[in-house]
């Protein structure tokens, strides 16, 4: 598990040049005057980094989170509290518990707009965005989110990482709304920032060609979108092996636009395939498989199997 999740939790580290870049340190809060304080502030943060670092290399959430956010709190410092909300905010999405990410990002802030913690205010705002628009499809609430997140990275003036993140969610949000023609201008740009900041051959820049593939496919053009998610994939499999739950979704993709060009009788076997992987990749009873085994039965009814289209519509449901 370690070992599949190692290039990701190597992607997602800064930039060790951020360490020398003055301009970029001051956009970090300072310590509190308090020396006691200041320690105790500096000993939560490393549990933070430490709890983050484990939980990107594990599918559970290290255990010691909630203590950790209710240490935070108790400090009463809020830059810390703030990065202690978004932290939780993040373990919720990868458990797949959106709204209670939702409400971790909104105490986060709260935090971040009193304690002038800009940096993680942008952070947050961006995974409002994301959050809402893209993973529970509440598009104006996201479109809500996404116009402070632009504003956020403004006032930081040089944060490109941060403007990446947020053109990559646009691209993502657009086009699952249906507005493909914005977002592929959100698309376009993402890639460019990503491969400028990280390198075209990681995986963030990787995950940036996955998201202009969805603005093609949505549309209405899928040979554009076979090309992107042939070579996402092809690009997954060499860095993080055939198996991964990454490489189980773009399989997802690759098999909508079978759907699209063949027609249901034909991919009935690619999307029993991405059934199959994410039930071992991702777990039978996690929100990503649930939505597999969805399209599984809506493509099984195009094809006229109606009995094994009940079967995996009401597992699903």
């Amino acid at each position: 598990d370690v070992l599949k999740r190692a290039p990701q939790a190597i992607d997602a580290l800064p930039s060790i040049e951020t360490c020398g870049d003055a301009e970029d340190l001051d956009t970090w809060t300072r310590p509190p005057e308090d020396p006691a304080l200041a320690e105790m502030v500096q000993e939560i943060r490393e549990r933070i980094a430490g709890l983050t670092a484990a939980s990107r290399l594990s599918k559970k959430v290290a255990p010691g989170a909630e203590e950790v956010l209710a240490d935070a709190e108790g400090t009463g410092h809020g830059p810390l509290i703030a990065e202690a909300h978004y932290m939780t905010a993040r373990f919720s999405v990868w458990q797949g518990k959106h709204t209670e990410a939702v409400e971790h990002l909104e105490q986060t802030v709260y935090a971040a707009l009193a304690s002038d913690h800009d940096r993680v205010l942008a952070d947050a705002f961006t995974q409002l965005a994301h959050t809402t628009g893209v993973l529970l499809s509440q598009y104006d609430d996201g479109l809500r989110w996404a116009r402070h997140a632009e504003a956020a990275i403004d006032r930081l003036g040089h944060d490109t990482s941060g403007a990446a993140e947020y053109h990559n969610v646009m691209c993502k949000l657009l086009a699952d709304k249906g507005d493909t023609k914005l977002a592929l201008t959100h698309c376009h740009r993402a890639v460019e920032l990503y491969e400028s900041v990280h390198g075209p051959d990681t995986l963030v820049a990787t995950f940036a060609h996955d998201s202009l593939g969805i603005a093609y496919f949505y549309g209405g053009e899928p040979e554009k979108a076979l090309s992107e998610w042939e070579f996402v994939r092809d690009q997954l499999i060499s860095q993080v092996g055939e198996f991964h739950p990454d490489v189980t979704r773009i399989a997802n993709s690759l098999a909508a636009v079978c759907f699209k060009t063949r027609g249901a009788q034909a991919c009935v076997g690619a999307f029993e395939d991405v059934v199959q992987r994410a039930g071992t990749s991702y777990g039978e009873n996690h929100p990503q498989t649930t939505d597999f085994r969805n399209n599984l039965a809506y493509i099984e009814i195009e094809a006229g199997r109606v009995e094994p289209a009940r079967a995996h519509a009401t597992q699903a449901l």
